[in-house]
């Protein structure tokens, strides 16, 4: 196997792992190389477009590697979570911390993915069977569970629906919409990047108590 750099990122030396492939396997070239074959990867994911079904058996080898890393630790038995946005500098959720207290509130388990190791965060969201989240890449997380479970994105516009397109069967989605679009100070903001609010925050946790009670505590 070939690599373009001499170091690996730690989620590579994580994965590599999970998949049977030992760092002697991989061999590091600088330059010009002839091969009589070669094997380029593609891309797993295109966002609107498509979803490899080959990147599920990878997700689901790593997943159940790593699945029971949290064993006697804090993080065991945590199997309703919300996933935080309160430490990502775009995107900001106004009122998350109310947000986050109800959950507190509800028995959810707070994850701020940045903050945990790779097999920690993999290992969480296998076990996992309720997960929260404002829209944003931590759903990405639920890729990892190795049972059906139910999932709840909060966010100001139906577009994850289409944004990631390659959920399965494994999972229940269910949404809570602000129909209103984000608001900036900022004039050269892209609107991406800006910032929003739960303008109902009674109706949004009534939402989130049907969500949570309807398939039982």
């Amino acid at each position: 196997m070939l690599t373009s750099s001499d170091t690996l990122h730690n989620y590579y030396q994580y994965c590599l792992p999970a998949l049977n492939i030992s760092s002697s396997q991989l061999k590091s070239y600088h330059g010009v190389l002839f091969c009589k074959k070669l094997y380029v990867a593609s891309q797993a994911i295109g966002i609107y477009r498509y979803l490899y079904p080959e990147a599920r058996i990878i997700w689901d080898k790593i997943a159940n590697f790593y699945r029971d890393y949290n064993k006697n630790s804090h993080l065991e038995d945590k199997r309703k979570i919300f996933i935080s946005r309160s430490g990502i500098p775009k995107r900001t959720l106004l009122n998350q911390s109310e947000l986050e207290a109800f959950f507190t509130q509800l028995g959810l388990y707070i994850c701020h993915p940045e903050e945990l190791t790779l097999p920690q965060q993999v290992a969480l969201f296998a076990n996992a069977d309720h997960v929260a989240c404002p829209y944003g890449s931590g759903m990405f997380n639920v890729l990892f569970a190795q049972k059906p479970v139910s999932l709840l994105v909060i966010g100001s516009d139906p577009h994850f629906f289409t944004h990631f397109p390659y959920y399965d069967d494994r999972f229940e989605i269910s949404a809570y919409l602000e129909h209103y679009p984000p608001f900036s100070t900022s004039p050269t903001q892209s609107a991406y990047d800006m910032d929003w609010a739960i303008s109902d925050m009674a109706n949004c946790k009534a939402a989130i108590e049907d969500w949570l009670f309807s398939a039982g505590k």
